[in-house]
C-alpha cells in the first residue's frame, strides 16, 4: 500500500520522512525510490514513539501525517498550501473516508458508493513546534500539545482515503485484537484518564464483547468528575450509552447523554442517543404520559438537526447528525399521529440514504395513515425480513385493501418474528390491534367474507354459512374510518343475499348503528358518519 500513499503526496509536500518499525519486505527500498528519508525504530507496542521520531527528523514548519494505508485525495494540494500560510491556527482536521474495497477508486470512496459509513474528521496537518509530540501507546494524539497552544484548530477542505478499514485488511493485520491488548495496557498505565477506557469500551463493543464493554465503560465513567475540562468524554459516553441501550436501561442511557451535554455541550451523537432513549421510554407509558415523552423526544431530535456551529464535530453513530435522526424523528411523529409531518422527515432521510430501512418503513406507515395503501404496499414488499415491523404494516395494508388472506399470512409472519424485536416499538400496538381484528375471525368466516367482498363465488362448502354479527361489526369498524367504505358495497348486494341469506339486512343494521348512511344507488358506498 505504501507506493500509493507516497504517490498521493508527490508534488504536494517538500519532504517525506518515514519511520520503519521492522518491515521484512521492500518497504524501505520503495520509500527511498520515492525520495523519502528512512529511519529505523524497532516495534515495541507503542504507536506514539515512531511518530515522535518522525517529528524529530522533520524540518518543515508544518507536518502532514499519513499512514501507509492512506492516500491524500487529489485536489487537496491547494487547500493545504492555503492552510500553512495561516498564523491563527496550529492544527487542521481533514476528512477521512474508510474505503469499502481495497480496489475502490478515489471517486467511489469520496462519493460514498464505496465507503464504509460517513467521513470522520482527523487531526493531520500540524504546525511543527519544539514541543509537538504524540502521547498514548495506541490511539495516540497531540491533544495535550493542542491545549497548551490554545486549541487553535479548524477544518480543512481536504480528504484522505483510508484502505485499512476494509474487513479483509483489518482481519489480516489483526488490528482489533492488537488494539484491545494495547488499550488494556494503556488503561493500566493511565488509570486516571477516561481516554483509554473510552477507546477500549468501543473496541470491545464492536467485537461483540458486550459484558466486557459494559465493565470498562463503567470503570471509565466513574473517573469523569476528576477529568480536566479539555479531556472529552465523547467516546466513553457513546460507548456507555450503547451498552446501556442493549441492556434496555433507558433511563441510564438518557442520563449518560445528558451528563455529557451538560459537560461539553450538544453534539450529534449524544443528542441523538438522548432523544432515542426518550422515544423508547415513551413506549413503556400510555395515554398522556406517553404523549408527553414523545413530544419531548420530538424536541430533542429537532435540536440535533437544528443549526449548530460544530465544524470539528466527530460523529461515531452513523447518521446521528443527519438521516438517522430524521428517520427517528419521522417515526416519533407517526407515534404522535402526525403522518404528514412524519412523511416529510422520512423522505428527507431517504434522500440521503435511499436504502435506510427505518425511513422506508416509516414512509410506508405514513402512507397507510394517509390512505395510500398501494403506495405503502409497493414500499413494504422488499422490506419483509427478520423483524416484525414490515410484516405488521403489510398485514395492515392487505387488510385495508380487502385482501384478508394476505393479511392473515402477513400477520402470521409478524407474530413469528416478534422475538427479533421491533425497529420502532410503537408498532407493537398496531400488531396487537391486528391480532384482535384478524386472528379472532374463523378461517371459514374470513374466507367467505373475502369472496363476497371481491364478488367471487365462494366454494360450495361455504354457501349458506352464517357470519357472526360481532364479526361483521368489526369489519365495518375497520373499513369505515379508513375510508374504504366502498369495499363493503358487495355485502349489501343481491349476490350476498343469494350466498348468505339475511346478510345485506344485517349489514345495513350494523352500518346504521355506526351512523353510516346507505344510499340505494348503483355502486354507491355507505357514507361514513
Amino acid at each position: 500500500m505504501l507506493p500509493g500513499c507516497l504517490e498521493s503526496v508527490k508534488g504536494v509536500v517538500d519532504e517525506v520522512v518515514l519511520v520503519d518499525t521492522g518491515s521484512t519486505d521492500a518497504t524501505k527500498e520503495v520509500a527511498i525510490r520515492h525520495g523519502a528519508r528512512v529511519y529505523d525504530r524497532p516495534w515495541d507496542d507503542d504507536f506514539a514513539a515512531p511518530r515522535n521520531l518522525a517529528l524529530a527528523h522533520a524540518t518543515g514548519d508544518w507536518v502532514l501525517h499519513l499512514d501507509a494505508d492512506e492516500r491524500l485525495a487529489s485536489g487537496s494540494a491547494k487547500a493545504l498550501r492555503r492552510a500553512v500560510k495561516r498564523r491563527d491556527k496550529d492544527l487542521f482536521m481533514l476528512r477521512l473516508h474508510d474505503a469499502a474495497r481495497v480496489d475502490a477508486s478515489e471517486a467511489e470512496v469520496l462519493s460514498g458508493t464505496a465507503r464504509i459509513g460517513v467521513p470522520t474528521l482527523v487531526p493531520r496537518l500540524l504546525r511543527r513546534t519544539p514541543d509537538l509530540e504524540y502521547r498514548g501507546i495506541v490511539h495516540e494524539s497531540v491533544e495535550d500539545w493542542l491545549v497548551r497552544h490554545g486549541y487553535r484548530l479548524a477544518v480543512l477542505d481536504a480528504d484522505i482515503v483510508h484502505l485499512g478499514a476494509v474487513l479483509a485488511v483489518r482481519t489480516a493485520l489483526g488490528k482489533r485484537g492488537r488494539n484491545v491488548a494495547l488499550l488494556e495496557r494503556r488503561c493500566r498505565e493511565e488509570p486516571d484518564s477516561i481516554v483509554p477506557f473510552g477507546y477500549l469500551a468501543m473496541e470491545l463493543w464492536q467485537a461483540d464483547r458486550f459484558d466486557d464493554a459494559r465493565r470498562v465503560a463503567e470503570e471509565g465513567w466513574r473517573l469523569l468528575d476528576g477529568q480536566p475540562r479539555h479531556r472529552s468524554a465523547h467516546l466513553l459516553s457513546v460507548a456507555r450509552a450503547l451498552v446501556l441501550a442493549r441492556a434496555g436501561e433507558l433511563a441510564a442511557r438518557r442520563e449518560t447523554a445528558e451528563r455529557f451535554i451538560a459537560r461539553e455541550g450538544l453534539q450529534s451523537d449524544q443528542g441523538f442517543l438522548r432523544a432515542w432513549a426518550i422515544e423508547r421510554m415513551a413506549m413503556a407509558e400510555a395515554g398522556d404520559a406517553r404523549r408527553a415523552l414523545l413530544e419531548e423526544a420530538e424536541r430533542a431530535y429537532r435540536e440535533v438537526i437544528g443549526p449548530r456551529a460544530r465544524p470539528d464535530e466527530r460523529v461515531l453513530v452513523e447518521g446521528a447528525s443527519s438521516w438517522l435522526t430524521r428517520a427517528r424523528l419521522g417515526t416519533t411523529l407517526l407515534a404522535l399521529g402526525r403522518p404528514a409531518a412524519a412523511l416529510a422527515e422520512l423522505r428527507a432521510a431517504r434522500a440521503e440514504v435511499p436504502d435506510n430501512e427505518v425511513a422506508r418503513l416509516g414512509e410506508a406507515e405514513a402512507l397507510l395513515e394517509q390512505g395510500d395503501v398501494p403506495g405503502a404496499r409497493a414500499l413494504l414488499g422488499p422490506l419483509l425480513g427478520e423483524r416484525p415491523d414490515a410484516w405488521t404494516l403489510a398485514a395492515e395494508a392487505a387488510r385495508l385493501a380487502g385482501d384478508l388472506a394476505e393479511a392473515r399470512s402477513c400477520l402470521r409472519g409478524a407474530r413469528e418474528r416478534v422475538r427479533a424485536g421491533f425497529l420502532s416499538p410503537h408498532r407493537a400496538a398496531r400488531l396487537a390491534a391486528l391480532v384482535r381484528s384478524l386472528a379472532s375471525r374463523s378461517e371459514e368466516s374470513a374466507e367467505l367474507l373475502e369472496a363476497l367482498m371481491q364478488r367471487r363465488t365462494p366454494p360450495d362448502r361455504l354457501r349458506g354459512a352464517e357470519l357472526d354479527v360481532r364479526f361483521l361489526r368489526r369489519v365495518a369498524e375497520d373499513f369505515l374510518p379508513a375510508g374504504k367504505a366502498e369495499l363493503l358495497v358487495p355485502l349489501l348486494e343481491p349476490g350476498a343475499e343469494a350466498v348468505c341469506p339475511g346478510l345485506p339486512a344485517r349489514m345495513r343494521a350494523i352500518l346504521a348503528e355506526l351512523g353510516a348512511e346507505v344510499v340505494d344507488e348503483p355502486d354507491a358506498a355507505p357514507r361514513a358518519p
